[in-house]
C-alpha cells in the first residue's frame, strides 16, 4: 500500500482523475497498450497531465523489470514485457521506459540501432542490461541517466564524408549521467563510444561514465570525448582503424587513435591502449596517438593508464600524447601514475605543442616510460608552454646520445620555450651507452631502476631498486595500483610504489603466483577469502560455485553484479543460495551445461578439476562457442589423448594459459587434480591479458 505522504499535494479531483486513469492504464498495460492510446482525441492538457501522473503512480506500484526476447515464441511489442510475455525489440523498450525501469534483453542477435530519448533520473536510471549473449547495432542516446550494460555492439551504420557520427559509432551520447559499462564494442564504422556536445565544452553533456568496455576495430578512435566531467575508466582499446569499412570519403585528418579528448574536467583512468598497428590493412598511413587533443581541453586527469606503442614501420611515428592548442586553449592537464611502453626505437613522446596560445599548467609526475627495443629519442617534447612540472618519473631508454629525456626544440634547458619549468628527481637510464643531455636537480642519472621482470613487462620495483624513497612529495597519495604513497621513508619514483608488505598475508612477494593473484585483486576481480587479515587462500581447491563467480566476472568485468534469478534451472541450486545468481548467469550465458542432464544439476559444492578449468578459461578467452581443435597433440605425458579433456588441455597449453604441475623429467598437467585458487588466478590473468 502507498503511504499517504506519497500522494500529498493532490486535491480530490486530481486524485479521482488519477485513480480513474490508473485503472484504465492497468488494463491497457495488460493489453500491451500505452495510456495515450485510450484517451479521447479531445483530451485536454490537464487530462494528459492526470494521465501521466497516473502512469507514474502505477509504475511505482508495479514490477519495474521488463524483458525483451526476440527468440521467445510469443514475443511481441503488444505484450506487457514480462519474462513469459516479453517485448520483441529493444527499441520498443526504449520508447516506453520510465525512470527506474530495468530492461533485461535476453540472448539473441538484435539487428537494430536503438534510439534512446526518454530519460531516467539520478536516483532511478533506466538500465538496459543483457542476460546471455546479446548483439546489437548500437545505441544513440539523447537522454539522461541511461545505463547500457553487457552488450556486444557491432556492424554500425555506414557514413559518407564528415557527416554526423551519431549513427555510425558504437554508442553515441548527448546528455548527462549516462553509463556505458562492460560492453564488447567492435567493427564499428566510427569511434567505439562518442560523447558529444555542442559546443564541445557544453555542460549539457556531462558526468557520463564509460567503464570496463572492450573496444577494437573501431573507426578513427576508440573513444571520443566532449562535454564536461566525464569519467573514462578501465577500458581496453586496440586495433583502431584509419579507414574502417563503411566510412566513405572520410576526409582529411583521418587517423587511428586511442582516446581523443576535448572539453572540461574529464577523468581518464585505468585504460589499456595497445596494438594499434600497421599490420591491420585498414591502417594505410595513420599518425597514431594513444591520447590526442587540438582544441579546448581544461582541467583533466590522466592516471593509471597503460599505453603500449607497437613497433611501427621505420618511416612512421606514434605518440603517447599529441596535445596542441591549434584551435583552443589547453591547460590544467595532470598526467600521473601511468605506464608508457614503446616497443619501437622511433619517435613517440608526450608531445605538448603550444600553437595558437601557450599550453598552461601541465603536471607529469610518477609515470614509468619504457622502451623495450633499445634506446630511442626523448620521452617529452614541449614548445610554447607556461608552468610545467616533470618529476618522479622513470625514463628507461627514452634517451639517446644526442637526445635528452626532455626536448624543447634545440634548446638545452628549454630556454624561451617554457616559462615556469620545474623538472627533477627523475630516474634516467640508457641500456646501451650514456644518455644525452644533462641532469636536472635531484635526477638519478644512468641508474638501472631494477624492474621485477623487464622482459615480461613487469615494471614493479625490486626491493633493491634505487627508485625506492628517492622521489619528492608532489601530493600524489596513491600509485598505479591504488597502493598508498609513501610506503617507506619517502616517495618512490615511477608509477609503482614498492609496498612494505604483500596485499594478502598468505601470498608473499616470492610466492610463485604472487603477481597473478595481485593482478586479480588490483583489477577488482577478487577480494580474497578473508578480510581481517586479508588472505587469499591460494592452495584451497575451488568448488564449482566459486568458479561460477570467477568466470562470470571474467566474462562481464570486475564490477559485474548478476540479476537475482526469479527461478533457477538446476535442481541442486536453491534460489536463496549465495551463488544462485552466479550459477544462473553462467547457464544463461551459455558457459555451462551442468554436471548432470537428468535431472539437470550443477554440483555447486563439487571440487573443480584442472581440466575443467581449461574449458572455462578457454571459453572466457575465445567465447562460449569455442571448441578446441581435434585431434589432441599430446603435449602432456599424463593426459591420455582419448580422454574427454585431452583437446581442451592441449588448446589451453597452446593459448598460454595452462600451468604444468611438473616439467621434469616429463611435462605433466595433473588434469584430475583440484584447481587451486592460485592456479585459477594464473589462468584467469592469462586469459584476460591483465598483465602487460
Amino acid at each position: 500500500m502507498r503511504e499517504k505522504s506519497e500522494i500529498n499535494g493532490l486535491d480530490k479531483n486530481t486524485m479521482n482523475a488519477s485513480w480513474f486513469l490508473s485503472m484504465i492504464l492497468i488494463t491497457s498495460v495488460v493489453m500491451g497498450r500505452g495510456w495515450l492510446e485510450i484517451l479521447p482525441a479531445s483530451a485536454s492538457t490537464e487530462h494528459v497531465a492526470f494521465g501521466q501522473q497516473a502512469r507514474e503512480v502505477v509504475h511505482q506500484l508495479t514490477e519495474k523489470v521488463y524483458y525483451v526476447d526476440q527468440n521467445h515464441l510469443q514475443a511481441s511489442n503488444e505484450n506487457p514485457g514480462t519474462m513469459n510475455a516479453p517485448w520483441l525489440t529493444i527499441q520498443h523498450a526504449a520508447d516506453v521506459s520510465l525512470p527506474g525501469d530495468r530492461i533485461v534483453v535476453k540472448a539473441g542477435n538484435y539487428s537494430e540501432r536503438v534510439q534512446v530519448t526518454r530519460s531516467g533520473t539520478q536516483e532511478n536510471p533506466i538500465v538496459f542490461r543483457t542476460e546471455g549473449a546479446v548483439t546489437s547495432r548500437g545505441f544513440t542516446i539523447r537522454a539522461d541517466y541511461i545505463h547500457i550494460v553487457g552488450f556486444e555492439i557491432t556492424d554500425t551504420e555506414g557514413v559518407i564524408g564528415s557527416n554526423s557520427r551519431a549513427q555510425c559509432v558504437g554508442v553515441h551520447i548527448e546528455g548527462k549521467g549516462n553509463e556505458i559499462v562492460e560492453n564488447n564494442i567492435h567493427d564499428t564504422t566510427c569511434p567505439g563510444v562518442d560523447i558529444n556536445a555542442y559546443p564541445h565544452d557544453s555542460a549539457e553533456t556531462s558526468f557520463n561514465i564509460v567503464r570496463n568496455n572492450k573496444i577494437y576495430r573501431a573507426g578513427l578512435s576508440g573513444i571520443y570525448i566532449y562535454g564536461q566531467y566525464n569519467l573514462i575508466e578501465g577500458n581496453d582499446i586496440s586495433h583502431i582503424l584509419q579507414y574502417a569499412p563503411g566510412w566513405i570519403n572520410p576526409g582529411s585528418g583521418i587517423d587511428a587513435d586511442g582516446i581523443r579528448f576535448f572539453g572540461v574536467g574529464h577523468t581518464i583512468r585505468g585504460n589499456f591502449i595497445h596494438d594499434i598497428t600497421f599490420d591491420d590493412p585498414e591502417n594505410v598511413n595513420p599518425h597514431i596517438d594513444c591520447f590526442q587533443t587540438w582544441e579546448t581541453a581544461i582541467d583533466m586527469l590522466f592516471e593509471n593508464n597503460v599505453c603500449r606503442i607497437p613497433k611501427p614501420p621505420p618511416t612512421t611515428s606514434f605518440q603517447f600524447f599529441m596535445v596542441s592548442t591549434e584551435y583552443g586553449p589547453v591547460r590544467g592537464l595532470t598526467i600521473r601514475n601511468n605506464v608508457f611502453i614503446s616497443d619501437s626505437v622511433g619517435y613517440g613522446p608526450v608531445n605538448l605543442s603550444g600553437l595558437s596560445v601557450p599550453i598552461e599548467d601541465i603536471t607529469i609526475v610518477h609515470n614509468t616510460f619504457v622502451r623495450t627495443g633499445g634506446p630511442g629519442p626523448y620521452a617529452i617534447r614541449i614548445t610554447n608552454a607556461i608552468n610545467v612540472v616533470i618529476k618522479n618519473n622513470i625514463f628507461y631508454d627514452h634517451v639517446e646520445e644526442n637526445w635528452p629525456y626532455l626536448y624543447c626544440d634545440e634548446t638545452d634547458r628549454c630556454e624561451g620555450q617554457v616559462t615556469g619549468l620545474d623538472v627533477g628527481h627523475n630516474l634516467v637510464y640508457r641500456s646501451e651507452g650514456l644518455p644525452g643531455g644533462s641532469l636536472w636537480p635531484g635526477d638519478l642519472w644512468q641508474v638501472d631502476p631494477q624492474f621485477v621482470a623487464f622482459s615480461d613487462g613487469d615494471f614493479h620495483l625490486k626491493p633493491e631498486s634505487p627508485a625506492i624513497d628517492a622521489g619528492v612529495d608532489e601530493g600524489i597519495l596513491s600509485d598505479f595500483e591504488g597502493n598508498v604513497r609513501p610506503q617507506g621513508e619517502g616517495f618512490d619514483i615511477g608509477a609503482y610504489e614498492f609496498p612494505e608488505g604483500p596485499t594478502f598475508m598468505d601470498v608473499p612477494f616470492d610466492h610463485p603466483y604472487h603477481n597473478y593473484i595481485d593482478a586479480l585483486y588490483q583489477e577488482g576481480y577478487t577480494a580474497g577469502c578473508n578480510v581481517e587479515p586479508m588472505m587469499y587462500c591460494p592452495e584451497r581447491i575451488m568448488n564449482r560455485a566459486e568458479s561460477a563467480v570467477f568466470v562470470e566476472r571474467g566474462i562481464h568485468g570486475a564490477e559485474y553484479d548478476p540479476l537475482d534469478p526469479i527461478e533457477v534451472d538446476f535442481a541442486d541450486v536453491a534460489l536463496d543460495a549465495w551463488y544462485a545468481d552466479w550459477v544462473h548467469g553462467l547457464w544463461d550465458d551459455g558457459y555451462t551445461a551442468g554436471c548432470n542432464a537428468d535431472p539437470l544439476e550443477y554440483c555447486p559444492e563439487r571440487l573443480h578439476t584442472r581440466a575443467e578449468g581449461c574449458v572455462f578459461y578457454l571459453r572466457m578467452m575465445y567465447g562460449k562457442n569455442y571448441q578446441p581443435p581435434d585431434p589432441p597433440k599430446g603435449y602432456f605425458k599424463d593426459v591420455d589423448t582419448s580422454a574427454w579433456y585431452a583437446d581442451w588441455v592441449d588448446a589451453c597449453w597452446e593459448a598460454g594459459i595452462a600451468e604444468p604441475c611438473a616439467t621434469e623429467p616429463d611435462l605433466l598437467f595433473c588434469p584430475d587434480d583440484g584447481l587451486t585458487r592460485a592456479v585459477a588466478a594464473y589462468m584467469m590473468v592469462k586469459a584476460k591479458g591483465l598483465l602487460p
